[in-house]
């Protein structure tokens, strides 16, 4: 129902209990060689 209602209709993530502790290494969202919906990663 909150997804629904605030049109969140791309990536969406919902955390839960204590999950943001539970990390086990950094993401790759911002390295310029990651690809995703908004931009095309650099390969070399």
């Amino acid at each position: 129902m909150i997804v629904h209602a605030n049109y969140l209709t791309l990536t969406t993530m919902l955390v839960v209990s204590e999950a943001i502790d539970n990390r086990s290494g950094l993401t790759e969202l911002y390295s310029k060689h990651f690809t995703h919906l908004f931009r095309k990663g650099d390969k070399s």
